[in-house]
């Protein structure tokens, strides 16, 4: 396989754990629009789910201009969670992601 990517860093930015921007196709047939995401890393699912959420609290929050109860609400309805990789524990990676399409206004 050949993967070719492109990065770029966004320097102003404090992060505890990765955050990106990508175009569909990202999941299941039919998610073709861009999306954002947020990363958790844990020892434990649970934990990882929690962090790859409030990253993304924190990302609406600051970014979006949405207050923290407004990115918690928009977070249980319309955000999504992955689970990407389980066989290297206790590195447990899951994102959390939500298509841009419902941030733009």
């Amino acid at each position: 396989m050949t993967v070719t990517a492109r990065f770029d860093l966004a320097r102003d930015m404090c992060i505890s754990q990765p955050e990106f921007i990508t175009s569909g196709p990202f999941s299941s047939p039919g998610a073709q629009s861009k999306v954002y995401a947020t990363l958790g890393i844990a020892d434990e699912l649970m934990t990882a789910s929690k962090k790859a959420i409030s990253s993304m609290i924190s990302h609406l929050h600051t970014e979006r201009d949405i207050t923290r109860e407004e990115a918690c609400i928009l977070c249980s309805i319309a955000t999504h969670l992955k689970i990407n990789q389980v066989v290297d524990a206790p590195n447990w990676t899951l994102l959390a992601y939500i298509p841009e399409s419902i941030l733009s206004s």
